[in-house]
């Protein structure tokens, strides 16, 4: 079949000899039928409520501190920052990354070493948040799609794309996330508020399952920043365990914190139960 050729062809690319435009000629070739992307594209919607999570790794146990003082501190990195391609952002481009509903999964996919800190964002949906779907799961008797060649096509497209977003790539080898970045800006990046708030991608550590990823701008639109987790990582387990909270600002911009058993951490997060 000529549409799992060009799959197997693409795969045997050298990325990291390539040129982003040779790259994205090649994903064209894959993608695209007579010009045409094929796919069957879809949206879903996370109701208004839901919680958005993000890990950060901190250097220190020690708060406040320099690394959370300020709420730009608990959204997207700043974009000088970001130096190397990521699965949806190029360099210098910031994005915020999240995972809906499931805090352990970031946690998973960032790789919190044993016996060290970080930060576990919470933001709470605003609005419903629109999503653009890629390596979705599909119901094709619900589509009205009963060919059997037409469910192979697109599963090949949906395989090849899991594949893409949910590839474990370490450190050294940021330069294949080109290929999930280039995607997702020329397939799936579809009218902002409109149509699409976010792309959901399979998650690397789950692939049942999605992150969503915002741009800056319409992250403030959708999400509040509910507060965040201080935790830290057991061995061996991916139980959070907190040792303070974050809740709101003072009048000089500052984090405030919170000790587990307080009565703004049973306010804002009434769901932690002390550890003995």
């Amino acid at each position: 079949m000529e549409l799992i050729e060009k799959v197997s062809k693409f795969r045997s690319l050298n990325i990291a000899m390539m040129t982003p435009a040779a790259i994205n000629k090649a994903i064209y070739d894959v993608l695209t039928f007579e010009g045409q992307f094929i796919y069957f594209t879809n949206g879903s919607t996370y109701p208004k409520g839901t919680l958005f999570f993000r890990a950060r790794k901190l250097d220190s146990s020690v708060f406040p501190n320099a690394e959370l003082m300020y709420e730009p501190h608990f959204w997207n990195a700043p974009a000088e920052c970001i130096k190397t391609y990521g699965r949806l952002n190029k360099p210098g481009e910031s994005l915020l990354y999240t995972t809906p509903g499931i805090p352990e999964i970031t946690l998973k996919e960032i790789k919190i070493p044993d016996n060290s800190y970080y930060a576990l964002m919470v933001y709470e949906a605003t609005d419903d948040i629109k999503v653009n779907l890629i390596g979705q799961q599909y119901n094709y008797e619900m589509l009205g799609i009963q060919s059997e060649k037409i469910k192979l096509i697109n599963n090949i497209f949906n395989d090849f794309l899991k594949d893409e977003f949910s590839r474990d790539v370490g450190e050294g080898t940021e330069y294949l996330y080109i290929v999930s970045e280039l995607i997702a800006k020329n397939f799936f990046d579809l009218p902002p508020k409109d149509i699409q708030d976010a792309w959901a991608y399979p998650s690397l550590k789950d692939k049942e399952k999605y992150n969503v990823c915002f741009r800056p701008e319409i992250a403030k639109e959708v999400l509040k920043l509910k507060g965040a987790l201080i935790c830290e990582k057991l061995p061996q387990s991916y139980e959070i365990h907190v040792k303070c909270i974050q809740s709101e600002f003072d009048s000089s911009g500052k984090a405030q914190f919170y000790a587990v058993g307080s009565e703004e951490q049973h306010k804002v997060f009434p769901e932690i139960t002390p550890v003995s």
